[in-house]
Formats: C-alpha cells, structure tokens, sequence
C-alpha cells in the first residue's frame, strides 16, 4: 500500500520539526495510516483476501479496530 503525504513529515531529519511537535506529528501520521491500511483491508474482496491469506472474518475484525489501537 502505498504511504500517504502524511507521513513525511513524521521524520525528524526532514524538517525543523524537534522534539513534542515531531512526536505528534509522527502519531497522527501512523493513525492516519493505520486508518486507511484498515479501510483498505475492509474493501478487499474475498479472492484478493485469500491471496493475502487472510478469512473475510479476520479482515473485518481487524479493520474493526480504532485506527489508535495497534492490536486488539
């Protein structure tokens, strides 16, 4: 899956970003991706779910998980 625009800014040698604010930025921008890594996961359809060997069970209930949480 291809990584957002938000998450360059989550790297500390990119910019001037240091410290608290790189943190947060950084958080924000794995929820991002965790959200659209779950959306994604959801909208597969069951051929392309087998190719990944995962169950229409088990991607709905990880998709299922608040994109802050990394495990259930």
């Amino acid at each position: 899956m291809p990584t957002h625009p938000a998450t360059s800014f989550a790297n500390p040698a990119a910019g001037p970003f240091r410290g608290p604010i790189c943190s947060a930025v950084a958080m924000l921008a794995a929820w991002y991706d965790r959200y659209c890594q779950r959306r994604d996961l959801a909208e597969l359809d069951d051929r392309l779910l087998a190719d990944i060997g995962m169950s229409r069970k088990q991607a709905l209930t990880e998709s299922a998980v608040p994109f802050w949480r990394t495990k259930r």
